[in-house]
């Protein structure tokens, strides 16, 4: 019976040359496995990229939108308490105005600045 360091210092000679072949073949394998891995990570990570531009842009925008919406309505109420303040004077209670809008934007404080 022969040992196993007997097959293998026979086999060796033999066919290093096959050994040496396959070897390379599977560092190219794995070489291209990791060239792949590596390309589909970058792939990934510019369309995260792309995708968070895109929603911060969408964000913007909306902002934009909301602030002038704001910026609108505002103007509305105090061209509207002008012209209520041109008609009626210092009789003006802007609590007791039927205008919805200005009550939503306006708060009226007392003479102390204080609200209780």
């Amino acid at each position: 019976m022969t040992s196993i360091k007997q097959m293998l210092e026979s086999y060796w000679p033999k066919y290093r040359r096959m050994d040496y072949a396959i070897t390379l073949f599977c560092l190219a394998l794995i070489g291209i496995v990791w060239a792949m891995t590596l390309d589909r990570v970058n792939f990934e990570r510019n369309e995260t990229i792309a995708n968070a531009t895109k929603q911060n842009a969408n964000l913007a925008i909306a902002l934009e939108e909301q602030t002038a919406r704001a910026l609108k309505s505002v103007d509305q109420v105090v061209l509207f308490v002008r012209n209520q303040y041109t008609e009626h004077g210092l009789k003006l209670d802007i609590r007791r105005t039927n205008c919805l809008s200005v009550n939503r934007t306006l708060a009226v404080s007392p003479a102390s600045g204080r609200y209780t």
